[in-house]
């Protein structure tokens, strides 16, 4: 399915409603775009365990210096 959409000049556009309802899109729901590197963009529905799998990502990112301390072993 091939859907047109125009860009305004803030950046915004609108998702058309064939393609809302193909990926289940409502209000509020995040959406991420996949830039390929032969430049072509895939847009795809932010699903709830991909959003808890970044939170984990965040979490494990800031406290894996706490994690990996060498007087932890000592407790």
């Amino acid at each position: 399915m091939a859907k047109l959409s125009t860009v305004s000049k803030k950046g915004q556009t609108t998702i058309p409603q064939e393609v809302r309802k193909s990926l289940d899109l409502h209000e509020g729901d995040y959406i991420v775009f996949e830039i390929a590197d032969n430049g072509s963009a895939i847009l795809r529905k932010v699903r709830a365990e991909d959003e808890e799998r970044d939170w984990m990502k965040s979490i494990e990112m800031t406290l894996a210096p706490e994690w990996s301390r060498d007087d932890d072993d000592d407790l």
